[in-house]
């Protein structure tokens, strides 16, 4: 039985090891080597964990007692698990080709997240799940002893690069460009993972104690902090893209809700509050005609997050009460480490021209300041098409509503490819620049 076990083990090895050959031929959205370098290192796991089985197929397989064949069992039952990891993140590389990908919005959130960090790697790829999420494969904070990549620690720590960060998105929503602003999101799990925002910032609390575990205030916060990165790069647009997809996801399902997360509520709260704190408000930046459905949206959203509605779930508003020192420390800390050049920061620009330019069916790609032609922003292009949105949106608007899903609403879908088109144009202006060209 245990020939026959590794004997499948090997087989399955070879396979996959075939597979990732095929795979570094294959033509990739991201516009890195991460792809590349993530298959270099399958590659190299692979080769070790089927040398360990080879060395196994090797021995004379003869326990001395069950003890012992139930030990040998086990360490090929690992290996052969780790085997099937390997296919899983294989998947990933798959599902980041070119044929899956929408190239424009894609390569803009990896360059912001490559901007952010020393060292990244990025992948961006569908997920069948109706999930935005993010996992960091060479996480030490993650790794068990049985997990594939312990090949890469020793006792010493860590050898090599640092950081692969994987994001997701539903592939059923591939197309829909304005709510992929929640990838930022989780571009804001990587910052916090790797600048330790939230440690520092809890530091802020008081020291006394909290009747609510530490594990659970964490948890909450951690949500906190990345809503506040996706702000401070892209603004309202983050928002709008918020309450389209989670509002509408908690209609069918108890999104929000389960313990790791804060209610959807609160997080709108954080996420309103954070806007106001950087000066985001259309109202300062836009004329009355464009400017004008999306405060009565912003005042609207706050009269529904006001002390009396949000306050009705005690244990919640207690905690997110509690937080609000390290909320508040943890937005000053962000926008330090947020260069400037990624901050969505409209009032140096004349922002109400890309809506007009979207009105026009015009990619708002790029504008010409002082002579020269200058890239926008993610957040700039994301704002102009969200506010361009909401100007159809009908009063009263009250939660949970979809902002896209009524009749007298502009479809989402319509307006994607023109974005897609203007992230695309922006992304190849931005590579010029950085050549000379």
């Amino acid at each position: 039985m245990l020939q026959s076990l590794v004997n499948q083990a090997i087989k399955r090895s070879e396979h996959l090891q075939k597979r990732i050959k095929e795979l570094e031929s294959w033509r990739f959205t991201s516009r890195s080597q991460a792809p590349l370098f993530l298959l270099r290192l399958l590659s190299s796991l692979n080769d070790q964990i089927c040398n360990n089985l080879i060395e196994f197929d090797k021995s004379t397989f003869i326990p001395i007692n069950y003890q012992g064949y139930a030990a040998l069992h086990g360490e090929i039952k690992v290996l052969a698990s780790m085997i099937a990891n390997l296919y899983t993140y294989v998947s990933y590389i798959e599902a980041a080709s070119t044929e899956t990908n929408p190239p424009g919005i894609i390569s803009a959130i990896e360059r912001i997240a490559n901007a952010l960090l020393s060292k990244p790697k990025v992948l961006i790829c569908p997920s069948l799940q109706c999930n935005y999420a993010y996992h960091n494969l060479l996480s030490k904070k993650n790794l068990r002893s049985e997990d594939t990549f312990a090949f890469l620690f020793d006792e010493k720590g860590f050898e090599g690069e640092e950081h692969f960060a994987v994001f997701l998105y539903p592939l059923a929503l591939r197309d829909d460009v304005l709510c992929h602003a929640l990838l930022m999101h989780e571009v804001g799990h990587l910052l916090d993972e790797v600048k330790t925002i939230v440690p520092q910032a809890l530091e802020a609390l008081e020291p006394k104690p909290y009747r609510y575990p530490a594990e659970e205030l964490q948890s909450f916060f951690t949500e906190f902090v990345a809503d506040i990165v996706a702000v401070c790069i892209l603004g309202p647009a983050y928002l709008f893209a918020f309450i389209e997809f989670l509002t509408s996801l908690a209609l069918l399902t108890d999104v929000g809700v389960f313990k790791t997360h804060p209610p959807l509520n609160f997080r709108i709260r954080n996420i309103l509050d954070t806007i106001i704190s950087y000066g985001q408000r259309f109202g300062a930046f836009v004329g009355s005609k464009y400017a004008e459905n999306a405060e009565r949206f912003l005042n609207g959203l706050g009269k529904h997050l006001s002390n009396e509605n949000i306050n009705a779930d005690t244990r919640s508003s207690e905690v997110f009460d509690y937080l609000q020192p390290a909320i508040v420390l943890a937005r000053n800390i962000i926008k330090d480490d947020v260069p400037a050049t990624l901050r969505f920061s409209p009032t140096s620009r004349l922002f109400e021209k890309y809506i007009v330019w979207v009105e026009k069916g015009i990619p708002p790609a790029a504008d010409q300041l002082d002579g020269e032609i200058k890239p926008l922003s993610l957040g700039e292009i994301l704002n102009a098409a969200w506010l361009y949105q909401i100007m159809h949106l009908e009063f009263p608007y009250e939660l949970p509503t979809c902002l896209l899903g009524s009749d007298y609403s502009i479809r989402l879908i319509d307006i994607s490819r023109l974005i897609q088109l203007a992230i695309r144009q922006n992304e190849d202006l931005i590579l010029y620049k950085q050549a000379g060209i």
